[in-house]
């Protein structure tokens, strides 16, 4: 039986929630192994704290997609902070075609769907932000970039710092 909180947050970061192993009374909160994670695992435990007699565990730096996903589906974590774009892709393996890409609340849905369909996972509502990735350069350097594609004439020039999964990703570096 799934367990719903009713923590009001609200785009593509959502709550995802299912029964987890915790007691009715605890509620634990998991969170991956980034700054931003961390922040919203936090946020999250504090808002449930403040409008629920739950007690909250927080466990936060667990890692990525598939190990909270699979947290979830075993029990140990109760709920957490997900991006519909990396479930969409790197847990449910749709890929993206950039001619025709999906819209975020087809996304949403999808993964909403199958999440509960194939790992009886409820995917809560959204924020009302969404995270991106974007591109960063010194003033300087980006004054000749018009767009992306004129990157590639100085790939020998630049250096390039990222997070692990975005050189992984196909909607990241590798695309």
């Amino acid at each position: 039986m799934k367990k719903f909180f009713p923590v009001v947050l609200g785009s593509t970061l959502v709550l995802a929630a299912c029964g987890g192993g915790s007691d009715e009374d605890t509620v634990v909160v998991g969170g991956k192994d980034f700054t931003e994670q961390i922040i919203l695992t936090h946020m999250v435990a504090e808002l449930i704290e403040e409008n629920t007699e739950l007690n909250v565990e927080r466990e936060e730096n667990l890692g990525n997609t598939e190990i909270l996903t699979q947290g979830m589906m075993d029990g140990d974590i109760d709920l957490y902070i997900e991006y519909t774009g990396t479930s969409y892709i790197t847990v449910l393996n749709h890929e993206i075609d950039p001619e025709n890409p999906p819209t975020a609340e087809e996304v949403y849905n999808t993964v909403q769907e199958e999440y509960d369909a194939e790992y009886d996972i409820a995917w809560l509502d959204e924020f009302d932000f969404e995270n991106r990735y974007s591109l960063v350069m010194r003033g300087a350097d980006a004054a000749d970039v018009a767009d992306m594609s004129a990157l590639a004439d100085q790939t020998d020039e630049l250096t390039l710092g990222h997070n692990a999964n975005f050189g992984e990703r196909p909607d990241g570096l590798d695309r």
